[in-house]
């Protein structure tokens, strides 16, 4: 688990959830796109929320490790969306 820090809010996320979250938001921000991304987290009561960010250049995302022992939340579908997205950005290996 992290805390992911974002608007003011800091709540428990997956860790892969929350590495696939930066490393979009970086794709997203050298290309000067934007993109919305729901996904779950636990709030600061434990309670599982609903996030939907708004990703883009002027977003500051801060993942940082937690020892919590709390379940991580089903972000199988986030996490498939942001990995097909970030494919998008990635050229394949070309031979020269």
């Amino acid at each position: 688990m992290q805390h992911l820090s974002v608007a003011g809010e800091s709540l428990l996320i997956g860790d892969e959830v929350a590495d696939c979250l930066v490393r979009y938001a970086a794709h997203l921000g050298r290309t000067g796109g934007a993109d919305d991304v729901a996904v779950r987290a636990l709030g600061v009561d434990g309670e599982e929320v609903r996030l939907h960010l708004l990703l883009n250049a002027g977003v500051t995302l801060v993942a940082e490790s937690t020892e919590s022992l709390l379940p991580e939340p089903d972000n199988a579908e986030a996490l498939a969306s942001m990995r097909t997205r970030i494919s998008a950005f990635e050229l394949p290996d070309q031979d020269f």
